[in-house]
C-alpha cells in the first residue's frame, strides 16, 4: 500500500518551488501515480482544500510578499512571474 501522506506531502513541496508554472491536477496525481479524482480526495483530506485552490493560495502569498518587497514592481509585473495572467 501507498504512503499517501508521504506522496502529497512531496506534491506540496513540488508545488511551493513550481507555483509559477502551470501545474495541473493531472499532473500532480500523475507524479503520485493516483488516478485524479483519488488525488484532489487525497489533497483536500491532507490540506484542507483541492490543489488549484492550495496553488492559487501560494501565488497569492509570493505576490503578497513582492508587493511589500519590491514595490517597484507594478501588479502586472508581479502577476506576470507569478504566473496569474
Amino acid at each position: 500500500m501507498k504512503n499517501s501522506g508521504g506522496e502529497i506531502h512531496n506534491v506540496v513541496q513540488y508545488i511551493q518551488k513550481n507555483y509559477d508554472k502551470n501545474i495541473t491536477v493531472s499532473e500532480l496525481a500523475q507524479m503520485t501515480g493516483y488516478s485524479v479524482s483519488h488525488f484532489r480526495r487525497l489533497f483536500v483530506k491532507n490540506y484542507g482544500m483541492p490543489p488549484q485552490e492550495y496553488i492559487f493560495q501560494c501565488k497569492v502569498q509570493k505576490a503578497k510578499k513582492l508587493l511589500v518587497g519590491e514595490p517597484e514592481k507594478s501588479v502586472e509585473e508581479i502577476a506576470e512571474l507569478l504566473g496569474m495572467y
